[in-house]
């Protein structure tokens, strides 16, 4: 994110802190940010530059850290109504422009392969995973359904050996200076 600029920097950052797929990001209007910058509410997204509804069971509320809620306000400014993000004609961005434009130029300069916007979903599931956030959550957050295991194919916690480490040291299973059963 750091190699990003202006909106673009703004894009990611939230691709990042709310795992929200990309189209409904591009499908994001300033209506569906409240006043404080605190909350998306994802009620629509944006496919192939046209405005629809977004996937079943993706109708959703989305918390901001703080951080994130000071950034969006500062990009947000003074405008009251249109989308997030734009073209300069106020039409919604395309997402394979932007990845192709965008995304991978940048992804190149820092020596990583290629990737796609579900990059930022399967970082923001693993990241909310690592830290134990409560997995009802995480999948609501990602507009995953209840039953859904999609959380599990994105979650990368397996491949941190460093944390697979760190909580084999844990001991959970010690409890009060014995083995538990």
């Amino acid at each position: 994110m750091e190699h990003a600029e202006g909106p673009h920097k703004v894009f990611f950052a939230l691709l990042a802190t709310t795992g929200m797929r990309a189209g409904e990001l591009l499908g994001l209007e300033l209506q569906h940010v409240s006043s404080d910058c605190k909350t998306i509410y994802v009620r629509q997204s944006s496919w192939q530059g046209q405005l629809q509804s977004p996937k079943s069971k993706a109708v959703r509320d989305i918390e901001l850290c703080d951080e994130m809620a000071e950034v969006l306000r500062a990009y947000v400014a003074t405008r009251n109504r249109g989308l997030l993000f734009s073209t300069r004609s106020g039409r919604p961005i395309s997402q394979s422009n932007l990845l192709r434009r965008v995304l991978h130029p940048i992804l190149k300069q820092v020596g990583i392969e290629p990737a796609g916007y579900h990059a930022f979903r399967r970082f923001r599931a693993t990241l909310l995973r690592e830290s134990s956030g409560p997995e009802e959550i995480i999948k609501f957050w990602l507009g995953h359904s209840g039953g859904s295991d999609v959380t599990d194919r994105y979650s990368k916690l397996a491949e941190r050996v460093a944390l697979r480490v760190k909580k084999a040291g844990d001991r959970p299973w010690i409890y009060n200076g014995t083995y538990g059963t």
